[in-house]
């Protein structure tokens, strides 16, 4: 992940003296299910004030379920969140 929020930081030209970036990651896992990878262990802790990973939905398309986990920052991010949920949820079945 921290690789994946230096890589967003640098093609979105990040200021950090101007904003932060808030980062919505979905993976296709499959064999995730069976994993023990819990999403919740990937999103941020504390807001940096750099390329910051809000939420994480891993999709297992062998199980044909997902898993989601998000931070704080739903004001903004709330509703993006919501909507890659819902298409999730459209053709697969939430775990948990």
């Amino acid at each position: 992940m921290k690789r994946l929020r230096g890589q967003v930081a640098r093609r979105c030209r990040f200021l950090p003296v101007l904003w932060a970036i808030g980062i919505q990651v979905v993976v296709l896992a499959p064999g995730f299910a069976r994993s023990g990878i819990q999403p919740a262990q990937h999103v941020a802790r504390v807001d940096n004030q750099w390329a910051i990973v809000q939420s994480v939905f891993l999709v297992d398309p062998e199980a044909g379920t997902y898993d989601a986990a998000s931070s704080w920052g739903q004001i903004f991010t709330g509703k993006h969140q919501d909507t890659i949920d819902r298409v999730l949820a459209g053709s697969f079945r939430r775990r948990g």
